[in-house]
């Protein structure tokens, strides 16, 4: 598949599994290659030290450590170090963030047959990248040996004059790639091969002038009119005694269209998982003689807390947006409740009671049996732990399982509140609404016994929200 031979991998990956599939995929590609599987940041700085890897790739989210932690001790020893982010999932801003903190590219793991292809690419970049570097620190050394490589370089490089903004050389490969003649091509000023405005060009060459070379994005004009988008490294040509600066030219159009598409499939995956989930949630609030409002609120609620708990800091924002969207399934269970139970309008009797507790694993089966058919690491894990544990005390006395503190599941926790407080300020067959502020009190009497008592810290200082989110989204 490639000439890359005895490449050294370092895999930061606490699941083992993960990292065994990635390896079975690089032996596929005939790829020659060492590895070591490190879990914890220390391991993980003593195999960059003495296994010395060619590239490193890295598991977006570890217990012990992120994936960005790791990108980041990697960057500070070694700023050009290939490194490829490998993650179950992936959103358009964790992308953005991923490739804006210096990652050279990721796989989701659902596409782990793409890392060969990935590893391919980036060493292939890096080495490319380091033979023009190389390459320009000899092209200011000398104008006659520059001269020599210019001409030589299969890649696109101009030679401008800084003051005219006109071409003065060309290479072949510019020649050959913008589609002129090389006496056609020298000669015109550099707005004529470009598609963006000229106002844009001249900040980049100030940006140049200043710090001596500057590396930017850009679209170039091709002689039969065709757009491209290029990446563009400038840099002042030293040893001219004229003012002038050379570019160099990398086709980055193929790039941009996948990164699109990419973009694009991801906000449909996001779309579908939304519409999974509300059409599953409406069904069941349909059948408990709901209008969908209790749905929105309690989302909203849960998105609220997640937002102001500092636990939301350790988890990634695609995980964030799955968290409150599945927190409109906390009661899918009720779906198998029959209707004497679920619309009964006085107490239920204890035989009654239990069979309605029965709702939280009827609709972890439900979700866990939807799983199965997903596959690992479905965007329906969530709502299965709120469905099935958002009944949970603090204190132990919740059910099914009768877990205490911890024990219960984060985001079953934060659902407790949210579904909590909904029932208290609206009306159920069984009841009638208490007003907010006395919704409040019982939250905070319930504190260490019903709630988590730091989520209900939260709950008190953000109280005014949940009364807005409950006005708003009316039954």
């Amino acid at each position: 598949m490639s000439s890359l031979r005895a490449i050294r991998i370092l895999f930061a990956e606490d699941t083992i599994a993960d990292a065994e599939l990635a390896i079975d995929e690089i032996r596929k590609a005939n790829i020659e290659f060492s590895y070591v599987i490190v879990e914890t940041e220390k391991n993980f700085v003593n195999a960059l030290e003495n296994f010395r890897p060619d590239i490193v790739v890295s598991d977006y989210m570890m217990p012990s450590f992120t994936g960005m932690r790791a990108l980041k001790i990697v960057r500070e020893r070694k700023p050009n170090h290939p490194f490829i982010i490998l993650t179950g999932s992936m959103n358009e801003d964790t992308a953005v963030a991923c490739m804006k903190a210096g990652a050279n590219d990721y796989v989701l793991k659902d596409h782990m047959a793409r890392l060969p292809f990935a590893l391919i690419e980036t060493l292939s970049k890096s080495r490319e990248k380091d033979e023009k570097e190389s390459a320009l620190r000899s092209l200011g050394e000398s104008e006659d040996r520059y001269k020599a490589l210019f001409h030589d370089n299969a890649a696109v490089m101009l030679i401008f004059d800084s003051i005219e903004l006109a071409i003065v050389d060309a290479n072949p490969a510019a020649c050959t790639y913008y589609g002129w003649p090389y006496d056609e091509l020298v000669g015109k000023r550099i707005e004529a091969i470009s598609a963006r405005p000229l106002d844009d060009i001249k900040a980049d060459l100030q940006r140049l002038e200043v710090r001596g070379s500057n590396h930017y994005e850009g679209k170039d004009l091709l002689a039969n009119g065709e757009i491209r988008d290029v990446d563009v490294y400038a840099g002042k040509l030293r040893s001219s005694q004229r003012s002038m600066h050379y570019t160099i030219v990398h086709d980055i159009t193929d790039r941009k269209k996948a990164e699109s598409l990419l973009k694009k499939r991801a906000r449909e995956l996001a779309k579908n998982q939304e519409a999974t989930i509300s059409s599953m949630a409406i069904l069941a609030e349909y059948r408990d003689r709901g209008t969908g409002a209790h749905i929105q609120r309690t989302k909203e609620y849960v998105k609220l807390l997640l937002e102001k708990s500092e636990r939301a800091a350790y988890r990634s924002r695609e995980d964030f947006d799955l968290i409150w969207q599945s927190a409109a399934l906390h009661d899918i269970g009720k779906i198998g409740i029959p209707d004497s139970i679920l619309l009964k309008p006085g107490k239920l009797t204890p035989e009654e009671f239990e069979l309605m507790k029965t709702h939280t694993t009827l609709g972890s089966d439900a979700i866990s049996k939807a799983e199965a058919i997903l596959g690992e690491g479905s965007f329906l894990s969530y709502a299965r732990e709120i469905a099935e544990f958002h009944h949970e005390r603090w204190d132990g006395t919740g059910y099914p399982h009768g877990l205490k503190g911890e024990e219960i599941p984060f985001v079953a926790r934060v659902m407790a509140i949210a579904d909590v407080y909904d029932a208290l300020v609206t009306e159920r067959p069984y009841k009638r609404p208490i007003m907010h502020d006395e919704a409040v009190a019982v939250m905070k009497t319930e504190a260490g016994s019903h709630f988590d008592p730091g989520l209900v810290e939260i709950f008190l200082r953000n109280e005014k929200a949940f009364l807005f989110i409950s006005s708003f989204y009316l039954d």
